[in-house]
């Protein structure tokens, strides 16, 4: 058995000096310390020992992208430095081989995964079938009305989460037939009305691309009179939940405070949206399409031929939760929960992971009090030490 004590963050809140014991890959216990002095016991004091976080969104990081099998497990390895022990691989603007390949290479890293990294959890395609009105980072190029010859091709078990605009022709079908696929459909890079909504959550649609980011304004009906626009439409439908970029620079702090004020803390999900080159020195790296982008430090990834697109961030999990409890004033259980227990959740998972409690698996990350990863562990085994 092993055991690990320090200030142990619970779904219901912060506890110091608890202890998180663990048998083979689950929980086994939570709670004050028992006393016995016979098990291997791991004391991190006054750091914060956490659930793993789980990354929903995110097309790269270090030197590694989501196009290859090589790129995934580089992803899992490095995944893991910074507190996440589970992720979906992101893939967007890609042709209908791309995406196939891309699906495989996903059960590939899921069937033989890396020895020391995070969980690959599934795949999520942010396209291709978004609105090119709202295309935002994405390559035009590569954007198309849904064709059930093509999606259907995508509906294996690897597909977690699918991001398509619901205003579409053929969105409700399509929507419809991830649903009995058991993925997530997501509404992004969409120009949907109240009543595109209405009937997309009616097919099964349920969650929100990287909130208040690729929303477009809708114009007034006359001076002075605000038409709902998509993001009034997500803020006020029940049973949605919805992602937010936490770098403080794709979303205002305050807009995240009032995603959780409008829809509850329990559906809002923190997401990364993380490019190639995070955790890197700053630089220009090529997108999954061929396009370049550059990074800097402090800011989030753009286009180098046109500065102004966004096509992405340089954000790592573990300061997307210092982001929600220093810039937007959360209580550390409830920034932890936006990045671990509601992903999960997301995922229908959340019986497994998400939280430490007993009986789940034990993916952790402990973090010193400026958010560094002392350590992050996997089923139970240490997957990484901090610096």
């Amino acid at each position: 058995m092993l055991v690990l004590r320090g200030t142990v963050v619970a779904p219901d809140g912060v506890h110091p000096g608890w202890e998180v014991r663990i048998e083979g890959e689950r929980i086994s216990e939570v709670g004050p310390p028992s006393g016995q002095t016979s098990e291997e016991v791991l004391d991190f004091g006054e750091a914060w020992v956490m659930p793993g976080f789980i990354d929903l969104h995110t097309h790269g990081l270090g030197p590694h992208d989501p196009k290859s099998r090589e790129g995934i497990v580089g992803m899992a390895e490095w995944k893991v430095r910074f507190g996440t022990t589970g992720f979906l691989p992101s893939l967007a603007s890609a042709t209908e081989e791309e995406y196939l390949r891309f699906l495989d290479d996903v059960r590939s890293v899921q069937d033989d995964p890396p020895e020391k990294g995070a969980r690959v959890l599934g795949g999520h395609m942010e396209g291709p079938f978004v609105n090119p009105k709202t295309k935002g980072g994405m390559d035009e190029r590569f954007l198309r009305l849904p064709d059930p010859e093509e999606y259907r091709k995508y509906l294996v078990p690897q597909l977690k989460l699918m991001t398509l605009a619901p205003e579409l022709p053929g969105a409700l079908e399509l929507i419809r037939a991830l649903r009995d696929n058991g993925t997530v459909a997501s509404a992004g890079h969409s120009d949907a009305g109240l009543e595109d909504m209405e009937r997309a959550v009616e097919a099964g649609l349920s969650h929100v691309c990287h909130l208040f980011n690729a929303f477009p304004e809708r114009p007034e009906r006359e001076k002075g009179v605000k038409q709902p626009s998509l993001l009034e439409i997500c803020l006020a439908t029940e049973g949605l939940t919805a992602e937010v970029n936490g770098d403080g620079i794709h979303v205002h702090p305050l807009m995240i405070r009032l995603a959780v004020r409008a829809m509850g803390v329990e559906n809002v999900v923190l997401i990364t949206d993380s490019m190639e080159g995070t955790g890197l020195p700053e630089g220009v790296y090529r997108m999954t399409d061929g396009r370049r982008y550059r990074t800097r430090k402090g800011d989030v990834a753009r286009l180098v031929d046109s500065p102004d697109i966004i096509v992405g961030s340089v954000l790592t999990m573990e300061r997307g939760v210092k982001n929600l409890a220093e810039l937007c004033g959360f209580s550390l259980h409830v920034a932890s929960r936006m990045a671990s227990l509601n992903p999960a959740r997301v995922l229908g998972m959340e019986k497994e992971i998400g939280s430490i409690e007993p009986g789940k698996l034990a993916d952790i990350a402990v973090l010193d009090h400026e958010y560094r990863v002392v350590m992050t562990l996997v089923g139970g085994e240490i997957a990484c030490r901090g610096d």
